[in-house]
């Protein structure tokens, strides 16, 4: 999923860049009506705020956030399911 935030390998991207291939569509607050797009986007924002060039965000803080949410997913298929869906791959 990085590598389509990040085409030219330069190991950083913007928050920018990340909202252009979100897909916040499927997110299960949304599906709710629970959220709104925005609402889901700011909390999504939220996660990345302890990066040290905030908006800009490195490779291995896209991996470190990734792999701490997958410590909280049941099965690898699940993980797998979730970000193809969150990044539309």
């Amino acid at each position: 999923a990085y590598l389509r935030l990040d085409p030219m390998k330069t190991g950083k991207t913007s928050l920018d860049k990340m909202k252009k291939f979100l897909n916040l569509f499927g997110h299960p607050y949304a599906v709710r009506g629970a959220m709104t797009d925005d609402k889901i986007w700011e909390k999504f924002c939220d996660t990345f705020r302890y990066c040290l060039d905030y908006p800009q965000i490195t490779y291995s803080e896209f991996l470190n956030l990734y792999e701490a949410l997958s410590v909280t997913v049941d099965s690898d298929d699940d993980f797998i399911h979730l970000i193809c869906n969150t990044w539309s791959v």
